[in-house]
């Protein structure tokens, strides 16, 4: 049997697994990981639009967990940072936000809530390059 052949009874296998998990489930909740992990071996092969598509995932969080669990969406980042004003080193005094309210969605699901005292304009513009450099 050829591998293309192999992996399409897997992915046929792993539809069904999966449907069956949907159809037995008692409320909404994450797809378990080992169904992303079947799903991302699949899609070496096959490809993640293939892949995806068949299985009904979403393709951007199948190729983030092909690149493993640094790069995903649901590793564990804090929900809530604080960022505390330094002590400026040149004499002139940057400016900074006495209280700022932050909230900030990526279309993928991470999001960022946050209430920001003290904090400069750079750091709130470093914080903020930061998250969609890590969730673009």
């Amino acid at each position: 049997m050829s591998e293309s052949t192999t992996q399409s009874i897997e992915l046929a296998r792993l539809k069904a697994d999966l449907a069956l998990w949907r159809e037995t489930r008692e409320r909404r909740g994450r797809i378990p990981s080992t169904f992303w992990e079947r799903a991302a071996h699949l899609a070496d092969g096959l490809g993640v639009n293939v892949v995806a598509q068949d299985l009904h995932l979403n393709a951007t969080r199948l190729r983030q967990r092909m690149n493993g669990p640094n790069s995903m969406a649901e590793s564990h980042l804090p929900t809530f940072l604080e960022l505390l004003p330094q002590a400026p080193s040149v004499t002139v005094q940057p400016r900074l936000l006495e209280e700022c309210a932050l909230e900030v969605d990526s279309a993928d699901g991470p999001r960022v809530r946050a209430i920001l005292k003290g904090v400069s304009i750079d750091d709130l513009a470093r914080l903020l390059r930061q998250f969609a450099h890590e969730n673009c």
